[in-house]
């Protein structure tokens, strides 16, 4: 599950060309929008329809496959043991 949390005083609107679950509609401030990411591998790109250009309202979301998590959790296992 991942949350956007609004916490600015100006609406934002979230999008992802990439994974859709993503794009929400117009979050007033204090609003959350949460969504059940789909499974992966995949890469997602998402930003602010309403200020598009702005690198503090974007980012990327990558999702891994389950074997992917399993082999991590193998290898910190290792490491710290």
């Amino acid at each position: 599950m991942l949350a956007f949390v609004n916490a600015d005083a100006r609406p934002h609107q979230i999008y992802s060309n990439d994974c859709a679950e993503l794009s929400s509609t117009l979050l007033n401030p204090g609003d959350t929008y949460s969504v059940a990411v789909g499974t992966g591998p995949k890469v997602c790109h998402f930003q602010d329809l309403l200020a598009p250009l702005s690198t503090g309202y974007s980012g990327i979301l990558q999702v891994h496959d389950e074997q992917e998590e399993r082999r991590w959790e193998t290898e910190d296992e290792r490491d710290s043991g």
